[in-house]
């Protein structure tokens, strides 16, 4: 399964309640992949020089992101321990 499905597909529209009732061994989500200070500095450079217009905003925009990711992988594990206790 792609790996940017697999945590939407397991835990996208389920209820603690609902996972929990699932047999076998409950899934880990998968953890965001984000990029390095470097890897930021290199995309803001490359704007930068490429895409001016979209250099002033993307800074915020890669940080608002970022937070949204680490949000989400939140509600997953908060989901997961919700289950467990349910087992």
């Amino acid at each position: 399964m792609d790996k940017a499905l697999y945590n939407f597909n397991e835990f996208g529209f389920v209820t603690p309640e609902e996972l929990a009732q699932r047999d076998g061994p409950l899934s880990l989500p998968i953890a965001p992949v984000l990029p390095t200070i470097q890897e930021k500095n290199t995309l803001y450079n490359y704007l930068k020089e490429n895409l001016n217009p979209l250099s002033n905003n993307a800074p915020y925009i890669m940080e608002e992101r970022i937070s949204a990711l680490k949000q989400i992988h939140k509600e997953h594990i908060e989901l997961l321990k919700q289950a467990v206790k349910l087992r």
